[in-house]
């Protein structure tokens, strides 16, 4: 089988939703099998350009498990994301990374995926199938990387995969079939490099349904930067530009660290990951970028305040995930829990 007809198969049959699959776990692990032993050289995986979340939480562990149960796969990766988000992959070892901020800007990316999602999904941004601009990304990839014809490992794979296992099974206790969650090294500060203070805090809060932008939140983003400033530095990770309909709190002062200066669309990852990898904590808005700072073993304490805007199971599956000894402890908590985290504080005030 040529690389050619490799592609055009494995893509054909990604971009089935094959409604009819009984088991879709079984289906990624053979597929996965099939390109570990039965194509060779460098494999095209994604496009990743859904939320940060389900990239930290699924996509990273369902590559990381294919390596693993593949080593075969090893070196052959070439992963395309965005927002240099290559350090989430670099334990892979990778065959290279191609950045879609590289390709598109921002806004005009986000705009053609809306179109693509409308005209082929229904809207759905989960990459459940394969677009016609997806192809169109791999094309540009394959096309500057020399590697025409190369297979593809599409996230719609994993995609149907976990909906079958977490979301209709319920089988949160059964990811290990598929995903394999590892604690990721720190990356090299890079153009952070005197920059980061020696000891501080990470954080981050951001508006968005489950967080809006009230004269509440904001009061209690605006408080909550200011106590953590009191006890020292904070490392404001907001990026310098805007990446979707998030809306950043912002604020400065005599211990604020400001990063957006030093960010660019196809770092604004990496930097927030470099800061995150080495803080004493993060604190901010619950939602993708939380997750990155217990992969590094760093604590994470963030907020939502509408119960009917979260996904009950995307918590369960955090708590799951993160309750391994070698993680970062991961902890959620309503905004008006306030009145409950200073009792604790008092009662424990006095602990070393």
């Amino acid at each position: 089988m040529t690389k050619s007809t490799d592609q055009t198969a494995v893509l054909g049959l990604l971009a089935a939703h094959d409604e009819a699959a009984e088991d879709r776990v079984a289906h990624a692990r053979k597929m996965v099998k099939t390109l570990a032993r039965k194509t060779d050289g460098p494999i095209l995986v994604g496009p990743w350009h859904s939320e940060v979340g389900y990239e930290l939480m699924m996509w990273v562990p369902f590559l990381t498990w294919a390596v693993e149960e593949h080593p075969e796969l090893a070196g052959r990766l070439l992963v395309i994301s965005r927002g240099g988000a290559r350090q989430w992959y670099e334990h892979l070892g990778l065959a290279g990374y191609a950045d879609l901020y590289d390709l598109y800007a921002p806004d005009e990316l986000r705009a053609r995926l809306d179109e693509a999602a409308e005209a082929e999904t229904g809207g759905l941004r989960k990459q459940m199938a394969a677009t016609a601009f997806d192809r169109v990304l791999l094309g540009r990839v394959a096309a500057e990387h020399g590697l025409e014809g190369a297979p593809v490992l599409h996230p719609s794979l994993m995609y149907r995969a976990y909906w079958q296992l977490v979301l209709k099974q319920h089988g949160i206790d059964k990811l290990a079939r598929l995903f394999t969650h590892r604690r990721m090294v720190a990356p090299d500060l890079g153009p952070l490099a005197g920059v980061l203070p020696e000891r501080y805090t990470a954080v981050r809060f951001y508006f968005r349904a489950s967080f809006d932008a009230s004269d509440e939140h904001v009061a209690f983003a605006r408080r909550s930067v200011e106590r953590l400033a009191e006890r020292g530095p904070v490392v404001l990770l907001n990026p310098a530009i805007a990446f979707d309909d998030h809306v950043d709190f912002d604020t400065a002062g005599d211990r604020v660290v400001r990063l957006d200066e030093h960010m660019t669309p196809t770092n604004n990852l990496a930097l927030q990951t470099i800061a995150v990898s080495r803080a004493e904590a993060y604190v901010g808005t619950y939602g993708g970028l939380s997750y990155v700072a217990p992969f590094y073993g760093v604590p994470s304490l963030s907020f939502h305040s509408t119960a009917d805007q979260m996904i009950r199971r995307h918590l369960d599956l955090a708590g799951a995930i993160f309750s391994a000894p070698e993680l970062g402890d991961y902890v959620v908590l309503p905004r008006d829990a306030m009145g409950l985290i200073n009792l604790v504080a008092a009662l424990t005030a006095d602990v070393a």
